[in-house]
């Protein structure tokens, strides 16, 4: 599923029991069960928002670009 949400910036990244992603367009968007997430053009990465470690990495990377780009 496509969200739309190109263009905007990742700005925080919260785990707890879900997952929850916020963006500079004010769109929040909270996984609760496992999910899949496009991570390059080739690549994608399975997980379970409850435990996001082989999640968290790339998840981190998007919120630190946003940090270059300001």
């Amino acid at each position: 599923m496509d969200l739309n949400l190109r263009g905007q910036a990742v700005t925080r990244v919260c785990f707890d029991a879900t997952f929850t992603l916020l963006t500079s367009g004010e769109c929040e968007l909270r996984v609760e069960t496992e999910a899949v997430l496009q991570v390059s053009a080739e690549g994608q990465v399975s997980f379970d928002p409850e435990s996001p470690e082989v999640v968290a990495a790339h998840l981190t990377r998007l919120a630190r670009e946003r940090d270059h780009s300001d």
